[in-house]
């Protein structure tokens, strides 16, 4: 069974750390790659999680976000990470597909919501763009469904969830 710890990035090390970034790009690419293509098509994922993304747009996409990444004892490889926007609402909760189903998702879960419940104590809802593919795992958390969407990369709709959850 794989063991992992969790750690909390820092804003100064996102910038200085190229790699830290290539393992977040990479952990996302794979996790929407392994999607099967019954959830989505392959048109639908190349869209989604384009081949060549720029770290240059990825770091100034991320440096006023807050991200967990969970880390392999054994290797210290990214296993997955979940990134909080400027709103401290969900903008990416990912797992790398060898590694999922291990509670990884939950843990970055939990110690995200923990920091938001206390950093922003006036905030009453939690919200995320939630796809197909995670809709359920939110849902187990508590999220409820507000509203449907459709989102157009470069001609190719993919359709998403808004969820939101009551912070109590």
């Amino acid at each position: 069974m794989q063991t992992y710890y969790v750690e909390k990035l820092t804003t100064s090390r996102l910038k200085a750390d190229q790699g830290v970034i290539k393992e977040l790009q990479d952990i996302f690419f794979r996790s929407v790659h392994g999607i099967p293509d019954l959830i989505y098509t392959p048109e639908q994922k190349a869209a989604w999680a384009p081949a060549g993304l720029s770290v240059l747009e990825w770091r100034n996409r991320l440096q006023n976000h807050t991200i967990w990444l969970a880390r392999s004892e054994l290797t210290g490889s990214c296993l997955g990470f979940i990134e909080l926007d400027e709103s401290s609402d969900i903008d990416l909760l990912y797992v790398c597909p060898l590694n999922q189903k291990l509670g990884i998702a939950n843990e970055l879960f939990d110690q995200a919501q923990y920091w938001v419940k206390n950093q922003y104590s006036t905030k009453s809802h939690w919200y995320v763009q939630s796809s197909d593919i995670a809709y359920e795992f939110f849902l187990r958390r508590g999220f409820i469904p507000h509203k449907r969407n459709q989102v157009d990369r470069g001609g190719i709709l993919l359709e998403n969830t808004t969820m939101r959850k009551a912070l109590s």
